[in-house]
């Protein structure tokens, strides 16, 4: 049987830009509080690797913004 850990975590990843488009594979945690915040906070929810039958799933909760009215 596998077991799941969850970890989640709110907005602040990504640091805030008007600009940038973020993907999964953007790089996150620098050049501002919350998301160097956030990446410690991830970083230190990893598992230690000798528990191969745990699965460990990161949620990350935001909301998405723009500048453009509907």
């Amino acid at each position: 049987m596998t077991c799941v850990c969850c970890s989640v975590y709110v907005e602040g990843y990504y640091p805030p830009s008007y600009t940038e488009e973020y993907t999964e594979d953007s790089e996150g945690g620098s050049g501002c509080f919350f998301s160097e915040l956030c990446t410690k906070c991830e970083k230190s929810a990893e598992l230690p690797s000798h528990l191969t039958d745990v699965r460990h799933v990161v949620v990350r909760i935001g909301k998405l913004t723009t500048r453009e009215q509907s």
